[in-house]
């Protein structure tokens, strides 16, 4: 009888195993590269995409082309018409796709839906390496969670070393990236050069609504919204480190911020270069900082910070939370269209001190500490200022 209970639990163990492995890197054997629509969707056989047609067939359980399949791009593929999001509240992308390097262009979508992007719903999924480039989003009605890599991702899915360049006009929880990341996601070593223009809230320029980790990643693209809107994520309640933006944020309404319009949540080691405007809480780095939130170690050089109704800060335009060692611009001029009896404006640093490599390795109270050793950070000597590996 045990030896039977023994080699039942055995291959339960085993079958466990096999329905968790995680996708890897694996893209064929070593007989040449692997063909367009081959493989077995496994880890080590992923499927093979290198055409529009392969792209298309991802997730549609065409020939087991499933959600929770594997997945390897191997060549640039350029799109023509609109596309269909992978993954939906039903039934979510849970796999790997591995875009290689490789570019995906053109990407069009123009519906009155949610969840939109190149994927629509990830969950526990994990996308990476997808380049892409010359996108259009275009969502009509108030529907929410667009971004260009995907419009949701929830328990504990990724998003790794992505790109994306191009527009999207939408409502609400947009990101040049994605749209809403929940908790225990993580989206890293991204970038965005995605212009949004929107007339709702939680509007990033990497992701829009932020429960989870964002790091490594920028954005260049300008980003507007109605309210809650930020450089790099427009609501955070989870955590925002080692980040820049470089576009301009502007809001209609309250809550608008160089690189998170409302926090909640951790900001660290994060600077933004571009103007911010609004109505009122308008901050270099946080339009809002309050409950829990904590903003530390993040450098605010925009020449600009414009509220016209209400309160404006060099660094935060509300803080009723934590604030250590931030910094901002001088001179930088700030516009209040009230008074700012709250606004938090930082340590002065002028253009010469931020200009050298050394003034961003400095610890408090001299400079905001950043790590040019093991992390990501790099200098660039043209442009006088720290970017990302």
């Amino acid at each position: 009888m045990k030896n039977t209970i023994k080699a039942l639990m055995i291959v339960l163990v085993a079958v466990i195993g096999f329905s968790f492995a995680s996708c890897g890197d694996g893209a064929g054997g070593d007989e040449g590269p692997p063909a367009d629509g081959s493989g077995a969707g496994t880890p080590e056989n992923p499927f093979i995409v290198a055409s529009v047609e392969s792209l298309a067939k991802v997730g549609t359980n065409s020939d087991g082309w499933g959600v929770y399949a594997c997945y390897k791009q191997t060549e640039d593929i350029t799109l023509d018409g609109l596309w269909e999001p992978i993954g939906t509240v039903a039934s979510p992308f849970t796999g790997t796709y591995d875009g290689g390097g490789n570019t995906i262009a053109g990407l069009t979508v123009n519906r009155a839906a949610a969840h939109n992007g190149l994927f629509g719903c990830v969950k526990g999924g994990t996308i990476r390496g997808v380049r892409l480039t010359n996108i259009a989003i275009t969502i009509t009605g108030n529907y929410g969670n667009t971004g260009a890599v995907a419009g949701w991702i929830e328990n504990g899915a990724m998003i790794s070393n992505c790109s994306a360049a191009g527009t999207i006009t939408a409502y609400g929880a947009v990101g040049g990236i994605a749209g809403f990341s929940g908790y225990d996601c993580t989206v890293e070593h991204c970038s965005s050069g995605v212009t949004i223009n929107t007339t709702g809230a939680y509007v990033g320029g990497v992701v829009g609504y932020n429960d989870g980790v964002i790091k490594y990643c920028s954005s260049s693209g300008a980003a507007k919204g109605y309210s809650d809107t930020g450089g790099v994520a427009g609501y955070n309640f989870g955590s925002v480190q080692n980040c820049y933006a470089t576009g301009s944020v502007t809001g209609t309404d309250i809550y608008i911020g160089g690189i998170v319009g409302d926090n909640c949540g951790t900001i660290e080691y994060c600077y933004a270069s571009g103007n911010v405007s609004g109505g009122s809480y308008i901050g270099g780095i946080a339009g809002d900082n309050e409950y829990s939130g904590t903003v530390q170690n993040c450098a605010a050089i925009c020449a600009q910070v414009t509220a016209t109704t209400g309160n404006a800060g060099r660094v935060i335009g509300y803080n009723s939370a934590t604030a250590t060692n931030c910094f901002g611009r001088q001179p930088m001029t700030v516009t209040s269209g009230g008074a700012s009896p709250y606004a938090f404006p930082g340590t002065n640093v002028t253009p010469v001190n931020y200009g050298v490599q050394t003034w961003w390795q400095r610890g408090a109270p001299d400079g905001p500490s950043f790590n040019f050793g093991a992390s990501a950070w790099k200098w660039d000597s043209a442009l006088q200022l720290p970017l990302l590996e």
